[in-house]
């Protein structure tokens, strides 16, 4: 069975969905927050076989933007959340890149090791700060 990761911008109406991901990747629950907002151009989402699976914010800037809360359904098998990972970031930075950076920074949170990983492997140039928890990759 073929496995096609599409990546796209999230829509208006989307942003309770980006809340459950978020939420159920175990690491972004903030209290009182209005997930209602237009999401749009700000998050990525990936599809799977129909569903969103994962999301990324892509914080648009220059000379530096920024990638956060890569957030990915845990019940995926180890190599669909390496394809989400890798996709979503790779976009995002795509998305930067077209937007003027020169340069996006990303934190690695605790337990995103195999997303450093990926983004060295796939990133080019990397620069860490903050003893190895921000990274930061040419556009």
């Amino acid at each position: 069975m073929s496995r096609v990761v599409t990546i796209r911008f999230a829509v208006a109406g989307e942003g309770p969905i980006l809340h459950s991901l978020c939420r159920a990747s175990g690491k972004w629950e903030i209290e009182g927050l209005d997930w209602t907002f237009d999401p749009y151009p700000y998050w990525l989402v990936a599809e799977l076989n129909g569903g969103i699976v994962g999301c990324v914010q892509v914080v648009p800037s220059v000379p530096f933007a920024f990638l956060e809360f890569l957030s990915i359904m845990p019940h995926l098998s180890h190599r669909d959340k390496a394809i989400v990972a890798r996709n979503l970031s790779l976009q995002g930075k795509k998305n930067c890149r077209l937007m003027g950076a020169q340069f996006v920074a990303t934190n690695i949170q605790p337990g995103l090791d195999s997303w450093a990983r990926i983004m060295e492997r796939h990133a080019g140039a990397v620069k860490w700060f903050d003893g190895g928890k921000t990274m930061l990759m040419r556009a």
